[in-house]
């Protein structure tokens, strides 16, 4: 029983409970909030790669896989079991999230070699600089 407050009497009557009119949900409440993160983190992804920083978005990736992966506790055994497409998303969600992060080593690789012939470019063009410079001086 509810206890239920009479503003006009300004007295409490109880009333005699009821029967659940509104069937039961199917997702517990875990399964809710997995699912709002997921599609959060896949709005930050989106986000990550429109504004180019593929740290964020690996970091992203591995949040979701680590969602997606997290132990399912006793509020998630109510719940439906997993079914083999969740298991097959859940693959490819794996597998994409391994590959991101073999893209950003390759682009840090790339980075690395790119800054080793920018300064190899510096110091050829630094040692001719020098050279012509001291042409000039002899010249004079």
């Amino acid at each position: 029983m509810t206890p239920t407050v009479n503003r006009v009497a300004a007295s409490i009557q109880v009333e005699p409970s009821r029967p659940r009119e509104t069937p039961r949900p199917t997702l517990s409440f875990q399964g809710i909030l997995r699912g709002g993160a997921n599609v959060l983190l896949a709005g930050a992804q989106a986000a990550s790669t429109v504004i180019g920083a593929p740290l964020l978005t690996a970091a992203v990736a591995k949040a979701r896989a680590g969602i997606d992966a997290a132990p399912a506790g006793a509020s998630a055994s109510a719940s439906a079991p997993a079914t083999s497409e969740s298991d097959a998303l859940r693959t490819m969600q794996q597998e994409r999230a391994s590959e991101d992060l073999k893209l950003i080593a390759l682009q840090s690789e790339i980075q690395r070699h790119d800054r080793q012939i920018s300064l190899l470019s510096n110091m050829l063009k630094a040692r001719h600089d020098t050279a012509k410079a001291a042409i000039g001086n002899i010249r004079s």
